[in-house]
């Protein structure tokens, strides 16, 4: 018979609240990935009609293009990053917060048993893993 650990529900229940912007980082990431792939496909369009037709312009152009993709996907994977550090420390924060209250709150019975202080740094130390995770 299984039984169901209350610390593996709670963990579950963060990780619903969470599932949005796990959802939509991964979608971001999927993209930016995919991004990738289009100067390929414009430089393949410059050898294959825009140079045999000897058409300046557009391979000015489509090279503009071929050079700007790479670079404004690099820009836009940047601002990811630091928007999701920022969103992960402050899920972190107030995970942590939490966490700490609930050991604060715990009878003083529970505090002369066992180090509080150690407890609340291991706390904060899985809170971060479990956010960069």
């Amino acid at each position: 018979m299984k039984t169901k650990d209350p610390a593996t529900g709670a963990l579950w229940a963060n990780a619903r609240q969470y599932w949005p912007l796990s959802a939509a980082s991964f979608v971001i990431i999927l993209l930016s990935q995919g991004i990738l792939l289009l100067p390929a496909l414009v430089m393949r369009r410059v050898l294959d009609a825009l140079i045999p037709s000897s058409d300046v312009q557009g391979i000015v152009w489509n090279t503009v293009l071929f050079v700007l993709i790479p670079l404004l996907a690099a820009a836009a994977q940047t601002f990811y990053q630091y928007y999701a550090a920022v969103k992960g420390r402050e899920y972190a924060h107030e995970l942590s917060q939490r966490i700490i209250d609930s050991i604060l709150s715990q009878p003083m019975a529970f505090h002369d048993q066992n180090n509080s202080g150690e407890l609340a740094a291991q706390a904060t130390r899985d809170t971060m893993g479990y956010i960069l995770l």
